[in-house]
């Protein structure tokens, strides 16, 4: 590894803290010291708990839009553009499941961390609808993307908390995202 960590290398050995040791355990010290970095010879060190999440988000992103590109979404339906991103996302996250599971059940007892990596996810989900080319600017779309962020975060939970296998995952935020497509149509 170069002086200068990747988010992937800064996200990846985060998530491993977090699964070891929990999310009040972690820490952007433990983190430098578990990767053998000093800070101080940084250009850009992480300072906080949100710049590492910053930088969990930014990986999810890069790592989502690398392995779905652009082009093979365009022709799909908004519906099967949604399910394609949601299921590649949940594919990347899968291997560190049970460090997710211990961040988010840190994160809600830090309520502003947890509304920041609320605001990131959001964030980050508006980003890959731009990517997707879905669009994001009318009232009515606004309304698919809370109704969207509902239906994902319920998803994200069930999943982390074992209600989901891999197997039935596809088939709920398929039958969910149905149900949103349907509930929509008649106000496009």
């Amino acid at each position: 590894m170069t002086n200068q960590p990747t988010p992937k290398h800064l996200a990846e050995a985060g998530l491993n803290l977090i699964e070891q040791h929990g999310w009040s355990a972690f820490s952007i010290t433990t983190l430098y010291q578990s990767l053998g970095l000093d800070p101080a010879t940084l250009s850009n060190p992480l300072t906080s708990k949100t710049d590492w999440l910053t930088c969990l988000q930014s990986h999810i992103l890069t790592e989502t839009k690398a392995f779905l590109p652009q082009q093979d979404l365009i022709d799909l339906s908004i519906k099967d553009r949604l399910l394609e991103l949601s299921i590649i996302q949940f594919e990347i996250l899968t291997p560190h499941q049970s460090a997710l599971k211990a961040l988010m059940h840190g994160l809600v007892k830090e309520p502003q961390n947890y509304c920041t990596f609320q605001s990131m996810l959001r964030q980050g989900w508006e980003d890959l609808f731009s990517y997707a080319d879905i669009p994001n600017t009318s009232i009515i779309s606004r309304l698919r993307t809370e109704a969207f962020m509902g239906l994902y975060l319920v998803t994200l939970y069930r999943w982390l908390n074992g209600g989901l296998s891999a197997d039935k995952l596809q088939s709920t935020l398929d039958q969910q995202l149905t149900w949103g497509d349907k509930l929509m149509a008649n106000y496009r």
